[in-house]
């Protein structure tokens, strides 16, 4: 064979050991996930005139995840990825938003809005962990992100035109707060 012959064909091989690893961790991918297909639940209910919107990419095993929106203008969004995970999500009202980001095993997110214009934006990461925020009123914002182990987050709006803004990193922690102006 003559150097460019040579150069081909070893070109050639190299694209054929690529295609064969490829073809090998596609074959893995097909044996492993089927055994997880059908093991996260999503239950979305709109119950409204309409005009709520809920976006949900879910993968994994055993999340769970509950949307319930009555009112019109409420959106969710969710990204939850790992094992054992659990959300529910209340939105009663107009306007209201939650974005919902949770990667790990057996994290928890309960919201609950009830009002017009509220709006949560959680960030989880970590293993048997939980948020809880309820919001009850108007114009109320809620930021959280957590990350490590054992954590618990309550927060809790009551009224309006509240902000709040709750970063936690740790192991075994555990926080309450509460803004008011009833």
């Amino acid at each position: 064979m003559t150097l460019n012959k040579l150069s081909i064909f070893n070109e050639f091989v190299a694209i054929i050991r690529k295609f064969e690893i490829a073809i090998i961790c596609a074959i893995g991918l097909c044996l492993s996930f089927p055994s997880f297909a059908g093991q996260d639940i999503s239950n979305i209910d709109e119950l409204s005139h309409g005009f709520n919107e809920a976006y949900i990419d879910q993968h994994g095993y055993g999340n769970d995840l509950v949307v319930n929106q009555f009112g019109q203008g409420n959106a969710t969004t969710v990204n939850q990825i790992g094992k054992n995970n659990l959300l529910n999500v209340l939105q009663q009202g107009q306007e209201n938003s939650a974005v919902v980001d949770q990667l790990g095993f057996g994290l928890e997110v309960e919201i609950s809005q009830i009002g017009t214009n509220n709006d949560v934006f959680i960030k989880q990461g970590g293993g048997n962990s939980s948020i809880d925020v309820y919001q009850e009123g108007n114009y109320n914002n809620a930021v959280v992100t957590q990350a490590g182990y054992g954590n618990d987050i309550d927060i809790n709006q009551l009224g309006s035109n509240h902000d709040i803004t709750f970063h936690q990193v740790g192991a075994f922690r555990s926080y309450e707060v509460t803004q008011t102006n009833f």
